[in-house]
C-alpha cells in the first residue's frame, strides 16, 4: 500500500502541521462522529474498511455499520476512525470532498486509508 509521504517541516507552535497534530491528539482521545451523507458516499470509493479480530477499538458499537479504518490529515499525519457520536469532531462530504468538521466548522479535507490489494484476493485454498 502506497501512503503519501510525511511532509517535513518543524512543527512549531504556529505551523499547519503542529495544529494537525493536536487535532490527531483530540482525535485519538475523543474519537470522530460522521454524517450521514459522507458514510454514505464513502461507499463509493476504495477504502480500507476496519476489521474487528476480538476487541473494538470505536468508543461505542456500531453493528451493521462499517466504518473505515482510518484516514489521512492534508499533512500526512494518519489518524484511526474511532466512533463516537459524542464527538466534537465528524467527517462531512462538501463539494465532492470528505472533509473534518469541528463544532460545525470545516477544518480541511482528507483522504481515507485505501484497501491493501490482498483483501480482494483468495490464498491457494481458497
Amino acid at each position: 500500500m502506497a501512503l503519501p509521504p510525511l511532509k517535513l517541516e518543524k512543527a512549531t507552535a504556529g505551523s499547519d502541521l503542529y495544529k494537525e497534530l493536536l487535532i490527531k491528539a483530540d482525535l485519538s482521545i475523543d474519537g470522530v462522529n460522521y454524517d450521514p451523507t459522507a458514510l454514505k458516499k464513502l461507499q463509493d470509493i476504495d477504502h480500507q474498511e476496519q476489521v474487528h479480530g476480538g476487541f473494538e477499538m470505536d468508543l461505542e458499537t456500531h453493528v451493521g455499520t462499517e466504518f473505515p479504518s482510518g484516514f489521512i490529515l492534508p499533512n500526512g499525519l494518519k489518524s484511526p476512525f474511532k466512533w463516537s457520536r459524542k464527538s466534537n469532531y465528524s467527517v462531512g462530504y462538501e463539494n465532492g470532498q470528505f472533509v473534518l468538521v469541528h463544532k460545525g466548522n470545516t477544518l480541511f479535507p482528507i483522504s481515507f486509508f485505501k484497501s491493501p490489494k490482498y483483501y480482494s484476493q483468495l490464498s491457494s485454498d481458497g
